[in-house]
């Protein structure tokens, strides 16, 4: 079987780094084999995800457009998933947020995107093993 491709929308490196690890492990004991793309920044999410087939998306709300010391947009997940809606591509995609979720959806719906099947609050140590659960239960669907 090939393997499921993921791509990450974070910008924190050290976050970053411990989701991938959380995800390799989980994932090798389940018994799926997984490729994850790591994006700083939603212009080269954008880009590879235009031309890349990816099985999921899982994606912060704040992170710079272009990355390399620009500064942090606030919603910036919100604008890559309405860039992704307009362009037809339509992945299971699984937001993690420490905004409030009704500030989230009240952004979703002023650019008019369908709110995405999933969304993830990290507020501790717990949503993060909620975060994993969802990612693998949507991978399985």
């Amino acid at each position: 079987m090939s393997p499921k491709k993921i791509a990450i929308i974070e910008d924190d490196n050290l976050l970053y780094t411990a989701m991938e690890i959380l995800l390799q492990s989980r994932f090798k004991k389940e018994g799926i084999t997984v490729e994850i793309f790591h994006f700083k920044a939603m212009a080269p999410a954008y880009h590879f995800l235009t031309s890349n087939k990816v099985d999921l998306i899982s994606t912060d709300m704040g992170y710079p457009h272009l990355g390399g010391g620009y500064p942090v947009e606030r919603f910036m997940g919100a604008k890559l998933i309405a860039a992704l809606e307009e362009d037809e591509i339509n992945v299971p995609i699984v937001i993690y947020s420490a905004n409030e979720k009704y500030l989230v959806d009240r952004e979703l719906k002023r650019l008019e995107v369908d709110f995405p099947e999933e969304f993830v609050f990290l507020k501790n140590q717990e949503d993060g093993e909620m975060w994993m659960q969802t990612i693998i239960s949507t991978l399985k669907k």
